[in-house]
């Protein structure tokens, strides 16, 4: 009984320091936990104020219920805060009113825009959408038509 109880002990101390670790290593951060803090818009006529520059940039269409649009969060939010500069995104959640610049079927999509146009899209997937921030980040990047 007692080695049950020992065993016991010993898990819920691993399962406790586990908990522990990853509250303060700011591996779950609940602040940085959604997009609610990015560049939104709720009708797809709000683009025209970025289509007026001529900047590119991204828009990034997810709903929360999908687990892709989750699996990518970080990798998203992180591109936003190292090339925000470089190349906004735009972020539109499902629901969102007017008619989009392209039609799409899945979440999450990535649309590449410039002055009111599409350069390519939509970008299908979170490997996909990784990959071109990949090609951004190293400068390889060219639209595809």
């Amino acid at each position: 009984m007692s080695k049950k109880l020992g065993l016991a002990f010993i898990i819920v101390s691993i399962l406790m320091v586990g908990i522990i670790v990853v509250n303060f290593s700011g591996l779950w951060d609940a602040e940085v936990s959604d997009y609610d803090d990015m560049r939104h818009i709720n009708d797809f006529s709000e683009l025209e104020a970025y289509d007026e520059e001529d900047t590119m940039y991204l828009l990034y269409i997810y709903a929360t219920w999908c687990g892709s649009c989750q699996a990518i969060l970080l990798d998203v939010l992180d591109f936003v805060e190292s090339h925000d500069e470089t190349i906004p995104i735009v972020f539109a959640e499902e629901g969102a009113n007017g008619t989009p610049p392209v039609e799409w079927s899945y979440y999450p999509s990535m649309i590449v825009m410039q002055s009111g146009e599409v350069l390519e899209g939509p970008i299908v997937g979170s490997s996909d959408i990784l990959a071109l921030f990949d090609e951004i980040i190293d400068s390889t990047y060219t639209p595809y038509p």
